[in-house]
């Protein structure tokens, strides 16, 4: 008989019925840190459910997955673009406080076939700022899937980077328009208190 694997977490209620959702828990990178015994170990980073963690090694032989905190999301210049980190906060029997983890992939995880953006997000669900920020999900799609529809065949209005940017900041300011003219008009219809 097998055993039920202890990864299957959720239940997903779809359009099509119910699904199991298995959640995969996948090793990012490794790193060093310091205990505050002194003792300096490397700690297996695991990425689960899009949030980071630590792998710790149990009795039986099982990995316990210990989820860090983020503390914060920067964005650094790197060469030719930025490039984006979290700050994440250590459990309290390590010296090091805090610990940096890069969000973009590098040659050697590419050869693995490791996508970090597939795994780790930057603000993962059960985040503290996730809720707000997801809340804004459905407006920015609703954004993009209205201009995607007003090119014809998919293709840009105009050639050059120059001229399509113009466009997209002209879409822009056509769609703020349109909002602020609908603000305006719920706020004349408003009694006034």
């Amino acid at each position: 008989m097998s055993r039920a694997s202890p990864r299957k977490e959720t239940t997903l209620a779809g359009a099509r019925g119910a699904a199991e959702r298995i959640e995969r828990e996948r090793l990012i990178e490794l790193k060093r840190a310091r205990r505050d015994d002194g003792e300096e170990v490397t700690i297996r980073l695991l990425a689960k459910n899009g949030a980071l963690g630590i792998g710790v090694l149990q009795d039986d032989g099982e990995t316990r997955f210990v989820p860090l905190k983020r503390i914060r999301t920067q964005r650094q210049k790197d060469k030719a673009a930025y490039r984006f980190y979290n700050q994440y906060e250590m459990p309290k029997e390590y010296a090091t406080r805090e610990i940096t983890v890069r969000l973009h992939n590098s040659a050697e995880e590419e050869a693995r076939r490791l996508n970090r953006a597939e795994n780790l997000r930057a603000i993962p669900p059960g985040d503290p700022d996730f809720g707000r920020l997801y809340a804004r999900r459905a407006d920015a799609e609703s954004l993009n899937r209205n201009l995607e529809d007003s090119l014809y065949l998919k293709k840009a209005h105009s050639l050059g980077h120059l001229r399509q940017e113009a466009d997209l900041l002209g879409f822009a300011q056509l769609v703020n328009s349109i909002t602020l003219a609908r603000h305006r008009a719920r706020e004349r219809l408003r009694p006034a208190a």
